[in-house]
């Protein structure tokens, strides 16, 4: 009886040790998920700060005026200096241009560049 009682206390310490084992891994595993979550959310709150932080509303004039004064400036240089090489009509062009590219600029962002070149299609005479 003493080696069935020996062997019965043999596979309960193993059954108790593997327990002991899923739970410490049940526990490391919500560490873990517990350690993405608030670094994910600490991201969050930087971008919701850096956009909307408390000098946003307060200062909102002095961006107003600082983007003005951009502007300014480079219709001043653009008049001075640029006039002659660069039509105003590429100077409106410009913010279209910056528009029309911003699917691709958060398809970089999101995707980020191609991985793959694609060759295009060749006619015999070259063009």
């Amino acid at each position: 009886m003493s080696k069935q009682r020996a062997r019965a206390r043999a596979e309960r310490a193993a059954l108790a040790a593997e327990r002991a084992a899923a739970a410490q891994a049940a526990r490391a595993d919500e560490v873990a998920r517990r350690q993405r979550r608030a670094k994910r959310d600490l991201a969050w709150r930087r971008a919701r700060l850096w956009r909307h932080g408390p000098g946003f509303r307060r200062h909102k004039e002095t961006w107003a005026a600082l983007a003005t004064l951009v502007l300014v400036a480079v219709l001043s240089a653009w008049a001075r200096f640029g006039r002659a090489t660069f039509p105003a009509r590429y100077l409106v062009m410009i913010p279209l241009y910056v528009a029309w590219k911003i699917p691709l600029y958060l398809s970089f962002a999101f995707r980020g560049p191609y991985a793959t070149w694609e060759r295009a299609e060749r006619s015999a005479s070259g063009f």
